[in-house]
C-alpha cells in the first residue's frame, strides 16, 4: 500500500513519463519499476491485437511487419534486462529529457544488436528533439 501511495504521488507531480520520471523512482522498490516495464513489454505486444481487432493483418496496412517486428524485438527479452537497460540509459544526464517509451526503444534495439552508430545517431536525434 506504501509503494502505491508514492508511486501516485510522484505521477502526479510529473507531466511526462521521461527519464527525470524514472529516476525519481529509485527510492521505491524495483517492483514498481518492474511493473512500468512490464506494462510496455506488454501494451506494445498486445497493440497488434487491439489494432487487428478481428481482422487479418493481410487486411491492415503493415500489421504483417509490425507483427514480425514485435515478436522479434520482444520475444526474448526479460523485464529486468529492460529495467537494467532504462536504469543505464537514464543514468546519463542528458537522456533525462527522452520519454521512458523511446529509451526503452533504444534499449530493445541495443539487446538486439542494433549497432552502435545507430543507436548512437537515434539517441542524439532524440536528445535534440522538443
Amino acid at each position: 500500500m506504501c509503494g502505491t501511495s508514492v508511486v501516485v504521488s510522484v505521477a502526479s507531480a510529473q507531466d511526462r513519463r521521461n527519464g527525470n520520471f524514472w529516476v525519481s523512482l529509485v527510492g521505491s522498490n524495483d517492483i514498481v519499476k518492474d511493473t512500468y516495464v512490464a506494462g510496455l513489454l506488454e501494451g506494445a505486444s498486445s497493440l497488434g491485437l487491439l489494432i487487428l481487432a478481428g481482422d487479418k493483418p493481410a487486411d491492415v496496412p503493415h500489421m504483417a511487419t509490425y507483427l514480425t517486428k514485435t515478436g522479434k524485438y520482444l520475444d526474448r527479452v526479460t523485464t529486468l534486462q529492460v529495467r537494467t537497460g532504462l536504469d543505464v540509459f537514464f543514468s546519463d544526464y542528458r537522456n533525462r529529457s527522452i520519454s521512458i517509451t523511446s529509451a526503452a526503444s533504444v534499449v530493445l534495439f541495443e539487446i538486439n544488436g542494433m549497432p552502435k552508430i545507430e543507436i548512437e545517431a537515434m539517441v542524439e536525434r532524440m536528445r535534440a528533439a522538443p
